[in-house]
């Protein structure tokens, strides 16, 4: 049923547009529009040369739509086909996410997903099983999509950074559950082929359905298209950010490590409930959490007072730090970079009583030089004196931390680890006179997690956790990368219990009849991009399983760390 009803939608839209957009022909001509589709042309590939001319366009004056046409634009780009185009910003057809337009099919997913298919993707992407829903979208229809409605010519082979299969010359990706976010159609103008639409997200969240107004994520799209034989050809959408912002704590920022400006963009719509999104390129890199704890509770700021962006920890890439008012007093609060898909993740909440502890005011000269000392953020110094100043900076944030040097690499310098124990750990190492955060406030300790542990010398880190009470135990294997932070590049995974079903998953009358706990079966994984056979991941699992191995734990206080450091 609900197909059914998804192509009588598109099928009603089609129609209805029929009365309101120009064609091949006369603008506005309904027996032109039936006369195109009943003889195909050269024109619908070549829009320029449909319809009215773009120098004709800037003669015609411009109009507003009534509002069933925009009723009519609604329908039409809550379709599958259409939807997507209204999810992210872009300034032209070649800046178009096609990952984000093709998010939930746009219509031209595949259906016919056959058992070998699903399996060719699996061994692809080095899974057992399907998480979420498949889909699968064939090259020459993505092809013929993009030309319908951007009337680009070509296709770049890298327009969908899902799994690419050659034997299918298919992409594949995994569905997410949730759903397409719907629009209504605001506003409208024409002129000649051309449209200025205004569309208004219709899901809002709670800080939105407060206030009665939509912004940052859920902010208005202005879309601009040209209607080419009863096509919409998109030209360009521009998410709203602006809208609703706080203008005095709105800006641009050049950061280092991104490759272009990024609009730093504040909130204070909702009561007592500052928000704060970074965009670049028109979309959304992130959001920075602006809720504070103190021993009286928790709040969010009310007020941002002032905002800085400095390196505090001396890696190279610029951090950010907000001052700002709450129901609790003020705040504030540092935003460490990082390399992962998070960018910028919460470092520090320094309140009021904390700032006392360390001297400091509530100014932004007066926290940069507590955290920095006596040194700029740009300065290249010997690991000794980076060490310190990084635990210096963590020290300063909580006083429970504990540290330690640890041999990693035999061909530079020891890492520096900083662990709050039993909880989370982090990990950083000296390159070029800079530091390199290898793991950042990786948790461990709960859930199964046992924590991590090293090779001396050989660069090589692991890290097991066990999924239901132990029966399934699973050991990753990281290997050092300059200039990036430590993941996985091999695993295994263990069965403990007598698999009989071989479901992979313990039930309980297969715990009770496993007699002894040790690994029944073993799976090895490559996450490398080398490729590998299995007995090939499997024979390097288990020269790196040869390697002796030490658990990484603080053992030295502070005050220990920089006795040693000035050794």
């Amino acid at each position: 049923m609900k197909h059914g009803r998804m192509k009588l939608v598109s099928a009603l839209a089609a129609i209805t547009l029929l009365f309101i957009i120009p064609s091949c022909g006369s603008p506005g001509t309904v027996a032109d529009d039936v006369k195109s589709d009943e003889e195909p042309s050269q024109e619908k590939a070549a829009p320029q040369a449909a319809g009215t001319s773009a120098s004709e366009d800037m003669q015609q004056p411009s109009s507003e739509l009534s509002e069933d046409e925009l009723e009519e634009f609604t329908v039409l780009f809550n379709i599958p086909e259409y939807n997507g185009f209204l999810s992210e910003s872009f300034s032209s057809p070649e800046k178009i996410n096609w990952d984000a337009v093709m998010q939930f099919g746009a219509g031209i997913s595949a259906r016919d997903i056959g058992e070998e298919e699903v399996n060719d993707y699996l061994k692809a992407v080095r899974q057992d099983k399907v998480y979420g829903e498949l889909l699968a979208v064939r090259r020459a229809d993505l092809g013929e999509y993009i030309t319908k409605h951007t009337g680009l010519d070509s296709v770049p082979d890298d327009a969908l950074s899902w799994e690419y299969i050659a034997d299918h010359d298919s992409y594949y990706t995994e569905q997410p559950s949730s759903e397409p976010v719907s629009y209504t159609c605001v506003e409208g103008t024409r002129k000649g082929d051309d449209y200025e639409l205004r569309f208004r997200v219709n899901q809002g969240d709670a800080s939105e359905s407060k206030s009665g107004k939509n912004y940052g994520r859920r902010a208005d799209r202005v879309l601009t298209l040209r209607m080419v034989c009863g096509e919409a050809i998109v030209e360009s959408n521009a998410i709203q950010w602006d809208d609703y912002c706080d203008e005095s704590q709105t800006f641009d920022v050049s950061f280092p490590q991104f490759d272009s400006t990024v609009r730093f963009i504040t909130y204070s719509v909702a009561p007592d409930d500052i928000s704060i999104v970074l965009v670049k390129d028109g979309n959304r890199l992130t959001d920075l959490f602006t809720s504070v704890q103190t021993e009286e509770g928790s709040s969010n700021l009310n007020e941002v007072l002032a905002v800085s962006f400095f390196d505090f920890d001396y890696d190279g890439m610029v951090d950010i730090e907000v001052i700002g008012d709450s129901k609790l007093g003020k705040h504030a609060l540092l935003y460490k970079a990082v390399s992962t898909e998070y960018l910028f993740e919460s470092f520090a909440d320094l309140d009021e009583k904390k700032m006392t502890e360390i001297g400091s005011d509530f100014t932004l000269p007066g926290i940069r030089e507590a955290i920095l000392g006596d040194s700029s953020d740009d300065v290249q110094m010997g690991y000794q004196d980076l060490y310190a100043r990084i635990a210096r900076l963590y020290q300063l944030t909580n006083d429970e931390y504990k540290f330690d040097l640890i041999n990693v690499d035999d061909n530079s310098a020891p890492a520096l680890v900083i662990d709050c124990n039993g909880y989370h750990m982090s990990l950083y190492s000296c390159e070029n006179g800079k530091s390199h955060c290898l793991m950042y406030n990786r948790p461990y300790g709960a859930a199964g997690n046992a924590g991590y542990s090293y090779a001396p010398g050989k660069g090589v880190f692991f890290n097991q956790n066990s999924d239901h009470a132990g029966a399934i135990m699973n050991v990753y294997y990281m290997l050092m990368h300059e200039g990036k932070e430590l993941e996985a590049d091999y695993a295994v995974t263990y069965l403990m219990f007598n698999d009989l079903n071989k479901d992979g998953s313990p039930s309980d009358d297969e715990i009770a009849a496993t007699e002894d706990f040790h690994p029944y079966s073993a799976k090895y994984y490559n996450y490398t991009d080398k490729n590998m056979t299995d007995a090939e991941t499997e024979a390097k699992i288990k020269l790196l399983d040869g390697y002796d191995q030490e658990y990484i734990s603080g053992k030295l206080d502070y005050k220990t760390l920089i006795n040693r450091l000035r050794k």
